[in-house]
């Protein structure tokens, strides 16, 4: 087992990157509560994501955009996504990224109604094939 001590707080590092225990002093002003350390303890199990880059089309941008931020609401129905997210870069450049638990749910979301329905829209709104990459996720805040 590795431990890490950052400032105050103290990180634990026990089974690989997907589960880190992050120890902390509670928010001020929350009480006490009789025997205990008067810490939170937070497990962190998302160790995997998908960053999805997206150019599209001169004059689609906002076309495109209307489309992710659609995307939403599927996000929202996956169980297996922990975190989504929809941004700009530029007027052409989109993107998406999202976090999982394990590669079970990283696969089915990759197999879901999001990348169905960008399959459906993506040669009207963009400018080339999507840019998908998996990522590791090595810490969060």
């Amino acid at each position: 087992m590795t431990r890490y001590v950052i400032g105050p707080d103290v990180a634990k590092h026990d089974a690989g990157p997907s589960r880190t225990t992050i120890r902390r002093p509670c928010c001020a002003g929350e009480e006490k509560v009789e025997g205990t350390d008067h810490e939170r303890t937070f497990t962190m199990t998302v160790d995997r994501g998908l960053l999805a880059l997206l150019e599209a089309q001169p004059g689609k941008g906002e076309e495109l955009a209307d489309f992710l931020r659609q995307g939403r609401e599927l996000a929202l129905a996956e169980s297996g996504t922990v975190t989504w997210y929809a941004f700009k870069l530029s007027e052409t450049t989109y993107g998406i990224f999202d976090t999982f638990e394990g590669e079970d749910d990283r696969q089915a979301h990759l197999n879901g109604q999001i990348p169905a329905a960008l399959g459906q829209v993506g040669p009207d709104l963009l400018a080339s094939d999507p840019d998908i990459r998996t990522t590791d996720i090595l810490a969060f805040k």
